[in-house]
Formats: structure tokens, sequence, C-alpha cells
């Protein structure tokens, strides 16, 4: 079980896998120079879990940005409208 990852400039290679690295999902990637390879451990039960956990937190991650987004550009239509912006438009 490998992900073989080939990409067109060869410069991208170390930071595809610092990058990978960096993600603490538990992979060890090696480079031959021309391909980042990728050894994916079979999933046991506790892996498993993890990674479900590690789902629900970035689902909520991505739930408190999107919340803050709609926060603020709420917050700059009330601006707007305070300012006299007219309602038809």
């Amino acid at each position: 079980r490998t992900i073989t990852i080939q990409p067109w400039e060869k410069k991208m290679i170390e930071p595809i896998e610092k990058a990978i690295i960096a993600s603490n999902l538990g992979f060890n990637p090696s480079n031959n120079g021309e391909q980042v390879i990728i050894n994916v451990p079979m999933l046991t039960e506790e892996r498993r879990k993890d990674l479900v956990k590690a789902a629900h937190k970035e689902g909520e991650n991505a739930r408190i940005s999107i919340r803050g987004a709609r926060h603020k550009a709420l917050d700059g239509i009330k601006k707007l409208v305070k300012d006299g912006l007219s309602e038809d438009l």
C-alpha cells in the first residue's frame, strides 16, 4: 500500500515531503529524487479512531471559520446600511 507523488517540478519534492510530515497523519514519506513515496500502514481500530477525531476537529475548525466570515460580512452590511446605503442595492 503505497502512494506515489510525482511533481512536475523536481524542486517541489522537498516541500511536498515536509508538508506530508507536518500534516501529522502518521505517514513517513521518502523520495528518490524524482518522486515522493508514502507507505500507508494498515488501519488499526485505534488509528481509525484517531483519524475520526482529527476529522471532527477539522470540521469544527471549518464551522468556526465560516461563522466568523459570516459575522464579519453581516457587520460590514450593517455598517453600510447605517452609513446610508439604499436598501434596493
